[in-house]
């Protein structure tokens, strides 16, 4: 999100209000016909790297990286090998004969991803060093365009680990990336070239179908564009489509405009002993502690379960598709909001909603934990920057 705004920032500067006045008139009719029947294959991007076209595995890219200082660096990422499942296992206990793993078991739907990356700094200036990065922000997908949430095998031996280290010209370093991943999914690597928008897909298998499934996504009904107000929120269990576009930046340095349609679903909600049990289950020890700690006594834990999804875009670009406790609240009976402040740690990333990343057609589920007013009828709000609007959610169903 900081770098979006990073982006309309610099669009500001320049003078550029046409997109930002586009950005404002997101519910334009235009704009949701565009979004609203918005098919993945028409005429997708074949260039190599792109989603449609990923970097066979043991093949490298070679890119030039600018740096803020005016700087060139000429460099070259591979994924070098790849072992999923049993295989990963067998060839950490090889490499690493001694190394015990810190990680919670594994459930029966996952398994462990092992890559074997290189980076190469061919050229540059001398005094400026680069970083190999690989895992920081999501770089794996499923080919719907869903993000696979971060969950690392923590602390590899210093030998074998790839991410963070510096290079200098004429360097290179080799290492080894592990993953938590859904067993049996097919995935794509993102690797960022220079920021979250210039990013490049890989393979993570050898000749694996990286095909893109098709998915068609309906307008906004004339009665759902009526819901999200204060007054008609969006009912409990409903999906609401947000339509917006947003400025991104491209390889020429100029800026292109993408039509988004963000979809959001609260799917259950839980109060009281109820919202408090789920907690328990879903938030580490010491966090689910630390959140009852800090509760005043006129509250109580708030529990929602949600879905986010993005149409279909023609585009390679990455958005948070989940908003973060700084664009959630809740608003009592008397229309004050309650603003949440802090993060607290899941036992399993994947149950996390919040910062949850996807590319079009993808789309996360996960729990959003509150501390909530006891015994006020609440409405979640949800602000959207891009859309300049805020949208208004339902949390329990109506009583007859």
């Amino acid at each position: 999100m900081k770098q979006k705004l990073a982006i309309l920032l610099a669009l500001v500067g320049l003078g550029m209000s046409q997109p930002l006045a586009l950005i404002q008139a997101s519910e334009s009719s235009d704009l949701a016909s565009s979004t609203g029947n918005n098919r993945q294959d028409e005429s997708p991007s074949k260039e190599k790297g792109s989603r449609q076209n990923p970097i066979p595995l043991g093949e490298a890219l070679d890119y030039e990286k600018k740096s803020r200082d005016g700087s060139k660096s000429q460099l070259s990422f591979t994924i070098l090998e790849s072992w999923r499942g049993q295989k990963a296992e067998n060839q950490l206990q090889q490499l690493a004969p001694s190394y015990q793993p810190n990680r919670q078991p594994l459930d029966d739907d996952q398994e462990l991803l092992l890559l074997h990356l290189k980076l190469a700094y061919k050229s540059g200036d001398e005094n400026h060093e680069e970083f190999t990065n690989a895992g920081i922000i999501n770089p794996f997908f499923d080919l719907s365009g869903s993000g696979i949430p971060n969950e690392y095998v923590a602390d590899l031996p210093d030998e074998l680990a790839f991410d963070m280290l510096s290079l200098y010209p004429g360097n290179e370093h080799d290492g080894y990336l592990v993953a938590i991943v859904p067993k049996d999914t097919p995935l794509i690597f993102s690797y960022s070239k220079d920021g979250l928008s210039d990013r490049v897909f890989f393979q993570v298998e050898k000749g694996q179908d990286t095909t893109i499934p098709t998915k068609e996504v309906q307008a906004e009904t004339p009665e759902q564009a009526q819901w999200g107000t204060k007054e008609k929120p969006v009912p409990f269990t409903e999906t609401k489509p947000i339509n917006y576009v947003v400025p991104y930046e491209v390889s020429d340095g100029g800026y292109g405009i993408l039509a988004i349609s963000h979809r959001i679903t609260v799917l259950n909600a839980w109060r009281g002993d109820q919202a408090k049990q789920k907690a328990m289950d879903l938030l580490s020890p010491d966090d689910y502690q630390q959140m009852a700690d800090d509760m005043k006594s006129d509250q109580e834990f708030l529990v929602l379960h949600m879905e986010s999804s993005l149409a279909p875009t023609l585009e390679d670009k990455l958005f948070e598709s989940s908003p973060s406790k700084s664009h959630l609240s809740l608003v009592d009976s008397q229309g004050q909001d309650q603003v949440f402040k802090g993060f607290y740690q899941f036992k399993k990333a994947r149950d996390q909603y919040e910062s949850r990343y996807m590319l079009g057609g993808g789309n996360v589920k996960g729990y959003v934990i509150l501390p909530a007013p006891k015994e006020e009828k609440l409405l979640l709000k949800v602000k959207n920057e891009f859309a300049n609007k805020e949208i208004y959610f339902e949390i329990e169903s109506k009583k007859p």
